[in-house]
């Protein structure tokens, strides 16, 4: 009996150390264990920039969590910016080739945002050598067109494009032209660029309409302001074309709105054969149609068919309203081939009843002394006696002024409550418009013959 109560206590304890064992082997209820990663059933929010970029900004791309730079919104673009007013696309000596050949006329890509803003980061040497020779022999590289026509901005931020060269061949039947661009359209502005040491060549038959100009070879509507040319612009070997226009600025302002304020030529004007101005060879606009032409100098040599210091020759139509203001021609060499006869100062020939009215414009009578007859010499206007109501307020709101003195007397303006708007006087400097462009007035005293006291 004793055997038996000590078996069955040791199986009893065998029993509860089994039981504690079990226990210690089960989850504890009480404790909450987190969830597997494998059970998660929340979706991310999506992306609300689900719009495609199609590589026009600059960052990045998710490309599968690999943050990778988007491309350049152009081929060209390889400069930076983004074609913002606040981060313009910018252009200079490494890309300024590739970025004209994509937007050559006739067989590139075209200029289509107006919003879109462009400006040079550096100054820009397209060739060596000089320009004057490139008549005759070709640089290393020509553009056979203009660029298409400006729709946006294009700020050259006072940097200078030199050795551009550019021959460009009119054919029967087209609107052709020759210049930096093809037009500057309506609502779009080039400013503050300089060209010098370029060469433009237009050459086509009789008929049809051809322009040329430094900066475009049209402009219907826009803006072009403080820029500078020292550029050649040549036509020789051609015959007559009354319906082409060379001016050192702009080759023919054909549309309504447009502005060309605070622009010096210093270079040539070649054109024989067609009508040239030293800042535009032409204004053709319609019925109730201005043009403004401000603030602008003429230095360089003009020869045209019909010529004159600032425009060539004058056809506005019907009420147009234009406006020559606060301008001068200090050239000697105003050449006009249809008579031969000294061009004239201001308006080579105009051929319409209302002509672009003259306001607080200059005309230096020692620079260029000649007859005061209607062709020539210090005269501001061509083949006529100027329109009586030029001067009716009530037509014109304004009466014409012209502002006749000696160089010397222009010069002592400087300073003075009278000196023109806008302009810069500085010793030993031709006065000029644009800030911060010096022009040596020594060579040019030398041509006018002209001592001053």
């Amino acid at each position: 009996m004793k055997n038996i109560r000590i078996l069955s206590i040791l199986l009893t304890i065998c029993l509860l150390l089994a039981m504690v064992a079990c226990t210690k082997d089960e989850p504890d209820t009480n404790t909450t264990e987190p969830q597997s990663s494998e059970k998660a059933t929340t979706t991310a929010a999506p992306d609300d920039d689900d719009e495609p970029d199609n590589g026009t900004t600059s960052g990045t791309t998710d490309n599968g969590g690999d943050d990778t730079p988007a491309g350049p919104k152009y081929t060209w673009a390889t400069q930076g910016g983004v074609g913002t007013a606040d981060d313009p696309l910018i252009i200079n000596q490494t890309n300024f080739v590739e970025f004209y050949n994509f937007y050559l006329k006739g067989g590139f890509d075209a200029f289509i945002d107006p919003d879109e803003h462009f400006k040079l980061g550096s100054d820009i040497v397209v060739n060596q050598g000089n320009a004057a020779d490139w008549a005759t022999t070709n640089p290393a590289i020509v553009f056979t067109a203009p660029m298409n026509s400006l729709v946006g901005t294009f700020d050259g931020d006072g940097h200078t494009i030199s050795g551009l060269c550019i021959k460009t061949q009119h054919q029967t039947g087209e609107n052709s032209g020759c210049g930096l661009f093809f037009t500057i359209n309506k609502g779009a502005t080039l400013k503050n660029l300089r060209i010098e040491n370029s060469y433009l060549n237009a050459k086509g038959p009789t008929d049809g309409f051809w322009n040329a100009g430094t900066f475009a070879s049209r402009m219907e509507g826009g803006v072009i302001e403080n820029c500078y040319s020292s550029a050649i612009l040549d036509s020789t070997g051609i015959a007559f074309s009354g319906n082409a226009y060379f001016g050192g600025i702009v080759g023919r302002i054909n549309k309504e709105d447009c502005k060309v304020t605070n622009c010096v030529f210093a270079g040539e004007v070649n054109a024989s054969s067609v009508r040239a101005g030293g800042i535009i060879g032409g204004i053709s606009t319609t019925f109730y149609s201005w043009v403004e032409v401000k603030n602008c100098l003429n230095l360089g040599k003009v020869t045209g068919y019909n010529a004159g210091g600032i425009i060539g020759y004058d056809e506005s139509h019907g009420a147009s309203v234009s406006k020559v203001i606060n301008s001068i021609n200090l050239s000697k060499d105003i050449v006009r081939q249809q008579n031969s006869q000294a061009g004239n100062d201001i308006i080579g020939t105009y051929s319409c009843y209302y002509a672009t009215i003259p306001i607080d414009t200059y005309v230096i009578t020692d620079v260029r002394p000649g007859p005061t007859t209607a062709n020539g010499g210090i005269v501001f206007i061509g083949d006529t006696n100027l329109n009586p109501q030029m001067n009716d307020p009530e037509t014109y709101n304004t009466a014409y002024t012209l502002r006749k003195m000696t160089l010397s007397e222009f010069l002592a303006l400087g300073g003075t409550a009278n000196a023109p708007a806008g302009w810069n006087f500085k010793a030993g400097c031709v006065p000029c418009p644009i800030a911060g462009l010096e022009i040596s007035i020594a060579p040019y005293l030398t041509a006018w013959g002209i001592t001053l006291s």
